[in-house]
């Protein structure tokens, strides 16, 4: 394997699963391919403007020995990808457990941890208004989670939650080797300076947001299909 190949790699590897798996009668999640693709184009959007913006000014950036060379939005392609192969196979593993009610955690207890965590988030963008990742990450994330817990129509709340926590497992091998290598390299001036392993504390709140994104629009697209 060449090393310009890592970046795209880690993405066809992520994505290989949840693809091979969708066709599997018992899971069927190609029948909800179209609900997946609207909700992780919807959420992309914002995301990859976000990356865009946050590139130019270099408070993260990319090391080119592990990309192919190919630029999109000024991004690496890779990057690009990411906003679409990693939402994917997230919302596969959303859509196994709606079909666990076993292992959804009780609504009311994640309702509270959502509240909980958006008030820590306001806490934190507060004291941290000069660091920019930091800030802005807290900032987006805090309001999300007051809608998300305070809604009266969401009853999915407990299955999010554990949606979540199931995702951390690829969450911490994926991005734990795009920033060990490192694939994705972070200006720790715009940020806390604090890792978990090699991973940027405020990147599992970035992940939360991105997931929660994808996985509301999910919810309501499934809504409108007959």
């Amino acid at each position: 394997m060449r090393k310009k190949h890592t970046y795209l790699l880690l993405n066809l590897g992520s994505l290989l699963l949840p693809l091979l798996f969708s066709f599997h009668p018992r899971i069927g999640f190609v029948k909800r391919w179209k609900s997946a693709g609207k909700a992780i184009i919807m959420t992309a959007l914002p995301f990859v403007a976000w990356d865009v913006v946050f590139t130019r000014k270099g408070y993260w950036s990319f090391n080119e020995k592990y990309l192919t060379g190919k630029r999109l939005f000024n991004l690496p392609a890779e990057e690009v990808l990411f906003f679409g192969a990693i939402p994917f196979s997230c919302l596969f593993i959303y859509d196994i457990l709606r079909k666990r009610p076993n292992l959804h955690l009780p609504e009311r207890p994640s309702r509270a941890v959502f509240l909980a965590a958006a008030l820590g988030l306001c806490c934190l963008a507060i004291r941290n208004v000069h660091r920019p990742y930091t800030f802005l990450v807290s900032l987006l994330t805090a309001p999300a989670l007051f809608a998300f817990a305070l809604a009266p129509r969401q009853r999915y709340r407990g299955l999010f939650l554990s949606a979540y926590l199931f995702h951390l497992i690829p969450f911490f091998l994926v991005n734990g080797l795009l920033t060990a290598l490192p694939v994705v390299r972070y200006n720790d001036s715009a940020n806390l300076g604090r890792r978990i392993g090699s991973i940027p504390m405020e990147d599992p709140i970035y992940s939360l947001l991105l997931l929660l994104g994808n996985v509301v629009l999910y919810e309501r697209s499934l809504e409108k299909t007959p």
